[in-house]
C-alpha cells in the first residue's frame, strides 16, 4: 500500500529529527522507545566500511538522503548527520537536471528553427518554379 509506505517514511523522518536533537542527561534516558535504536544505527553507519553495500547501512543512508531532500532548515542549522551533504548532492542533481532541460530546450528550438528555414526554402523554390512556368 503506497499510502502506508509514505506514512512509515514520514514517521521515520520524524524519529530521525528527534534523534538528532535528543540529548538526555544521564542517568535519565529518552522515553521514546526507538530513539536509542536509531542512534545505534547512526553510529554503525558512521563507522561501517560497507557503505551502501551494508544491509544495515543502506536503509539508514536512504533515510538520511530522504531527510536531506526534504529538509527546509538553512545549511548548517540542521542537527541530522549528513544533512548538509545530502542536501548539497540533491541540489546539485536538480541543477544538473535543470541544465540538461535547458540544453534540450535550446536544441529543440534550434531544430524548430532549422525546420522553419527548410520549409521557407522549399516554399521559395516552389515559388520560383511557379514563376518559371508562367
Amino acid at each position: 500500500n503506497p499510502h502506508r509506505r509514505v506514512e512509515v517514511v514520514k514517521n521515520w523522518l520524524k524519529l530521525l529529527d528527534h534523534v538528532a536533537r535528543c540529548k538526555p542527561t544521564p542517568p535519565t534516558t529518552c522515553p521514546h522507545t526507538q530513539c536509542q535504536g536509531l542512534k545505534d544505527l547512526l553510529v554503525h553507519t558512521r563507522v561501517c566500511s560497507g557503505g551502501s553495500e551494508c544491509y544495515t547501512c543502506r536503509p539508514v543512508i536512504n533515510l538520511l538522503r530522504a531527510h536531506g531532500r526534504k529538509c527546509q532548515r538553512p545549511r548548517g542549522a540542521c542537527a541530522v548527520p549528513g544533512c548538509a551533504r545530502f542536501k548539497e548532492l540533491y541540489e546539485e542533481r536538480r541543477r544538473r537536471a535543470a541544465d540538461a532541460r535547458h540544453v534540450e530546450r535550446i536544441h529543440e528550438e534550434g531544430r524548430v528553427r532549422h525546420q522553419r528555414q527548410l520549409a521557407l526554402h522549399r516554399i521559395a523554390r516552389l515559388g520560383r518554379g511557379l514563376t518559371e512556368v508562367v
